[in-house]
This record gives C-alpha cells, sequence and structure tokens, in this order.
C-alpha cells in the first residue's frame, strides 16, 4: 500500500511538472510572437 501511493505521488508529481513546462513553453512562444507582431506593426 505504501509502496503504491509512493509510486502514484512520483507519476502524478512527474505528470505535472511534464505538463507545467509544457504549458510555460507554450505561454512564452504565444508571448514572444504576439509581442514581436506587435513591434513590426509600429514599423508600419
Amino acid at each position: 500500500m505504501k509502496l503504491r501511493s509512493y509510486e502514484v505521488t512520483k507519476l502524478r508529481s512527474y505528470e505535472v511538472t511534464k505538463l507545467r513546462s509544457y504549458e510555460v513553453t507554450k505561454l512564452r512562444s504565444y508571448e514572444v510572437t504576439k509581442l514581436r507582431s506587435a513591434k513590426i506593426m509600429k514599423y508600419f
């Protein structure tokens, strides 16, 4: 029982970490793209 809960906790924390890093990367690339397009639009 103890081992199972440990495994589940480990798996969950891994999934959460993976998901968070993915979300952060996606958000960053979106923000950078938005920022770049805004800067480009200023020149026109």
